[in-house]
């Protein structure tokens, strides 16, 4: 799916530089697999989530015949979504737009649990495949971020939406990939810290991940190399009671993203989740996750190898001229022709 991987903008992909992280293999002992436990714990309790959220990331680099090169002006980009998702399938409703740009971009992405469908608004086309993208969300999304470092740790190159974090192997390898570095503090709060150590391409880099004490939940991780480094916090979260379980939500995030070993910020992302429109383990129907057809003019289905055009066809230039001379001239013969029976006559 080609268009797809043209709206994913390297700011929202620069948070993803994780994955493929080759972590060491080590013998995990219990209190490691205990807070490995612990942040599974926060995933599995999620059956369904629903939120609106914005976002902001600011570029201060650029690449420049391969380089990465300091712009003048940082170039920020805004994502507004309202997004929801249950078990694999997911709806998200985007705008997008590049400071500068006159309009924003919108875009509906969904998969319904057989298809991945991606509407642009712009082009009124709508996209039908069965194979799901590797990046099926098309801005970084609030409830995936704090669990980023889960999908890097193996050294694979996993889909990154939600459904992959269910995916046990995950966390067996999270788990003997880990050992329990000395405590810290975040933002006042005491934390256990998990640490990894591997390799991303040919550069050793280093993960830590700091897990809240009081409830388990990740708010910090960081990933360095001697080229590059990047670290997400979670500076505000909310706990939402549901009927099955107590479920964490994001609602403030910030990643940062450096260029070693100057440390210069290359970008930085604020992500931000409305309250009140955040809903867990709630019943979702299962339309929501279809985009109506009757949205697109032209509809594109990459399985059937079918193209669907509901465009009309412009009238050619002209042809108004052509038709109206027509019956001119028609009315024009009929007048001579009752003129020249009634001199006869």
């Amino acid at each position: 799916m080609p268009r797809l991987s043209a709206l994913m903008t390297q700011p929202a992909a620069a948070v993803l530089m994780v994955i493929a992280f080759v972590a060491d293999v080590h013998s995990a002992d219990p209190r490691t697999e205990a807070l490995v436990e612990g942040l599974r714990s926060h995933v599995v309790r999620v059956a369904s989530l629903e939120y609106a959220a914005e976002v902001t990331v600011k570029r201060h680099f650029g690449v420049t015949k391969g380089n990465m090169t300091p712009l003048e002006t940082p170039q920020e980009i805004f994502y507004r979504y309202d997004f929801v998702v249950s078990g694999p399938m997911f709806m998200m409703q985007m705008d997008m737009r590049i400071s500068g740009a006159q309009k924003s971009k919108r875009s509906i992405q969904a998969y319904n649990g057989s298809r991945f469908q991606l509407f642009e608004q712009e082009v009124e086309t709508l996209e039908l495949n069965s194979q799901m993208p590797r990046s099926p969300y098309l801005a970084p999304q609030a409830s995936l971020l704090p669990f980023m470092f889960v999908l890097a740790v193996g050294g694979s190159e996993p889909r990154i939406d939600m459904a992959a974090l269910l995916e046990p192997a995950r966390w067996s390898d999270l788990a003997s990939s880990a050992v329990v570095a000395a405590p810290a503090e975040v933002n006042g709060e005491p934390c256990d810290v998990l640490q990894f150590d591997g390799t991303t391409g040919n550069e050793r880099k280093s993960l830590s991940v700091s897990v809240s004490r009081s409830n388990g939940y990740p708010v910090k991780w960081t990933i360095a190399g001697p080229k590059s480094s990047s670290t997400t916090l979670v500076t505000r979260s909310l706990n939402v009671d549901t009927p099955t379980a107590s479920v964490v939500v994001p609602v403030s995030i910030v990643a940062t993203d450096y260029l070693e070993p100057q440390h210069a910020i290359r970008s930085v992302m604020e992500v931000s989740v409305e309250p009140s429109s955040v809903r867990a383990n709630h019943t979702v129907p299962p339309e929501r996750f279809t985009i109506d057809p009757s949205l697109a003019k032209l509809v594109v289905d990459a399985d059937a190898g079918t193209t669907l055009d509901r465009r009309v066809a412009p009238a050619r230039r002209g042809a108004g001229w052509r038709v109206g001379s027509v019956i001119v001239f028609i009315l024009v013969l009929g007048f001579a022709l009752w003129y020249s029976f009634r001199r006869r006559g």
